[in-house]
């Protein structure tokens, strides 16, 4: 090996750039695009609540189905919708730990009557399935709007509107 000859360095390749914007499909080796994966629900929204019930006893009553998901700090998925006041609206959202509870919830405790801790029936509730975060209503499959979108437009109407 000449010592005075230049040494040839192996190039570096380039990272492969990324386009996270788009809407792109990743495609198999054959050229064929991968299945999207299915995105299950777990939440069924609850409507009809009586005024004076707790996250405890929804919990309670939904338990049939399956098991209540837990957050980090170990408490039960059960949200309960208050108006700005602060008052219990009467509907609820009650997140299980299984896709497959959602189903059974629907078909056995959509039109029953809640029963209450003093032995009573409350009235009778309405059981609904939840759509994934980010879809409309419209059932556009390429209409996705993220909460981070929903945001940043509210930002910029607030911005624009400091302008004025």
């Amino acid at each position: 090996m000449d010592e005075n000859a230049p040494v040839e360095r192996p190039k570096k390749r380039k990272k492969k750039q990324e386009d996270y914007t788009s809407d792109k499909r990743a495609t198999q080796d054959n050229g064929e695009e991968k299945p999207r994966r299915e995105r299950q629900t777990t939440s069924v929204y609850v409507a009809n609540l009586p005024k004076d019930v707790s996250a405890a006893e929804i919990a309670e009553y939904f338990a049939k189905c399956g098991m209540i998901g837990e957050d980090a700090s170990g408490q039960k998925r059960v949200k309960l919708y208050r108006d700005a006041n602060g008052d219990f609206k009467g509907d609820a959202l009650v997140t299980y730990f299984k896709p497959e509870s959602v189903p059974l919830a629907l078909q056995l405790l959509d039109e029953t009557e809640l029963p209450r801790a003093d032995g009573s029936l409350g009235p009778t509730i309405r059981v609904q399935l939840v759509r994934s975060r980010g879809h409309w209503a419209n059932d556009r499959p390429n209409s996705r709007v993220t909460r981070a979108t929903i945001i940043r437009s509210q930002g910029n109407r607030k911005r624009s509107q400091r302008m004025r």
